[in-house]
This record gives structure tokens, sequence and C-alpha cells, in this order.
């Protein structure tokens, strides 16, 4: 089977109105789908509790009708990435990953023809296990079921496709590119052997480094081993965080090169460089 994957913009958000991210989640995708893809994936736990008063059931039509094209295009494979110039195919900031013309922040890179991507299919399998959850919790068996499925069919070829001499490609059409953000994506999605953490949680593992907008999800999957790897985690937001502290920032940058990146453009108070306080909370002692 051929490989098939997509990316484009996946920032994520971790406020939103349940019902209405739920109901036209995956009607979006065609317009902006790697952000879409993670909004859906990154808050099941707390759309779970929050299910039975928010959603309408079944809501297994609404999602299946809204995303028909793309189940088709995953029962085939994987998903394509977009085509064309109504598309910025970016992931983060990171080399490689940024959509950027010759790393040029001003200049975006136009796909012309087909590629195949494992983050945008990575967070496609996040996102399906994430309906299926909230459709089981709506008592929508038959709907939760469906997107198990799916979900599954796509590890499968997640891991077919990319997983190359002990980590996963994050192209299929270029055999160097591996990265942090993909390798964390693939323990989160549940693809990968659980001995891929231990070469994500060391310093000289070969990869293009995650930046700060997406080492949550380095962090993440390093967490779910928490006895062994939390100190490399916590020493990481020491060391990068605090190098912000000590350059006498009050507020966390967009990245760690702050203002003088982006040609003179970097932010110095960006939200998605809070994570720390999500990680102190959930796994400080006694939580």
């Amino acid at each position: 089977m051929d490989a098939v994957g997509a990316k484009s913009s996946t920032t994520s958000s971790a406020s939103f109105r349940t019902k209405a991210r739920a109901s036209n989640a995956l009607a979006v995708l065609d317009q902006d789908p790697g952000r879409c893809l993670a909004s859906i994936a990154e808050p099941k736990c707390c759309c779970t509790r929050a299910a039975t008063s928010l959603f309408p059931t079944p809501v297994g039509p609404t999602l299946l009708s809204s995303g028909e094209d793309h189940f088709e295009k995953a029962n085939r494979g994987l998903l394509p990435t977009p085509v064309g110039r109504d598309y910025w195919n970016f992931y983060e900031w990171a080399t490689g990953l940024d959509g950027c013309k010759n790393g040029d922040c001003t200049a975006f890179a136009v796909l012309e023809s087909t590629r195949y991507d494992a983050p945008y299919n990575l967070f496609f399998i996040l996102a399906l296990d994430a309906a299926s959850t909230l459709a089981s919790a709506l008592r929508d068996n038959d709907c939760s079921a469906i997107y198990k499925e799916v979900a599954d069919q796509l590890r499968a070829e997640v891991h077919k496709t990319f997983w190359s001499n002990g980590s996963y490609l994050t192209y299929s059409d270029d055999k160097r590119h591996r990265c942090e953000f993909v390798q964390a994506l693939a323990i989160i999605a549940e693809v990968c052997p659980d001995m891929l953490r231990n070469r994500l949680a060391s310093d000289d593992n070969g990869l293009v480094k995650t930046t700060l907008s997406h080492c949550l999800y380095k962090f993440e999957a390093l967490l779910g081993d928490a006895d062994r790897y939390a100190k490399t985690v916590f020493g990481q937001i020491a060391r990068d965080w605090g190098h912000m502290l000590m350059a006498g920032a009050s507020t966390f940058w967009e990245t760690l090169n702050g203002s003088s990146d982006f040609a003179g453009a970097g932010s110095l108070c960006h939200g998605w460089s809070a994570i720390p306080v999500y990680f102190y909370h959930r796994y400080s002692p006694g939580e």
C-alpha cells in the first residue's frame, strides 16, 4: 500500500467550546487540517467528563459525515499532504518542520506534488482515539468502534511506512529528516516500541530537537514512564525556561532566540511557552 500522510498547521489550543469543536472539527480539515487534529486530540480527558452534558446523541453521523472524505483516504492508506498555494504546511519552528522556503520565515514553501508525512497521520490517530473515547462515553458504541478500527489501521501503516533504522522518518520522500517531534507523537499514539523513549531522552539522539512550541509532546511521551524519565523532563524545563529567566525575562518567549528570531520579530510573550505550569501541576508529588 502506498504511503500517505499530510502536513499543515499543527498549533493546538487547550481552551475551546467542547461541543462546537467536536461538531465542526472534521468539517474544517480541508481549511486547516493539522491545527484541527491537534485540537481534537489534546483535550480528550476533560471532554469525556463533560460529554454527556455537552453532546447530542448519537455523535457518529455528524462527525462521520463531516470527515467522510478523510475516512475514505485513511481506509486506503494514510492521509495525503495538502497540495497547493492554499496551504502553509507548518508543524513547528524546528528545522525542516516550519514549511518555510530555505529557512526564510517570510516565504512559505508551496508543495506542488504528492508527499506523505508522519506527523499529520499521528495527529489523525490521536484525533480518532479521542473521538472513539467520546463516542463511547455517549454510548454510541458503533461509532466508537469505527474510529478505533481506522485508528488501528493507521497505526500499522504509519509504522510500516516511516519506521527506519531505529526511529521514524518525518517524510516519505526524505530519508534523512528525523525529529524528536515525530518520535514523541509515535510514542503517545502507541505506534512504536517503548524503547524509543530512551533515544528520545538522550541529548545526543541525532534527532532534530523540539522547540518550545512542541516540547509538550516530547515531555508527555517521556512522562509515560515518569519513574524513569521525570528527571530528564524537569531538567530540560529548568534549563530552557531558566535560560529565559536568567536573561531577565518577565514573560516566556516564542523561541529560545527571543526577540532576535524571525528577522527581529520574535515574540517575548507567547502562550505556548507556559507549559511548565501544566507539568509541574500534573506531575507534582501527591497529584
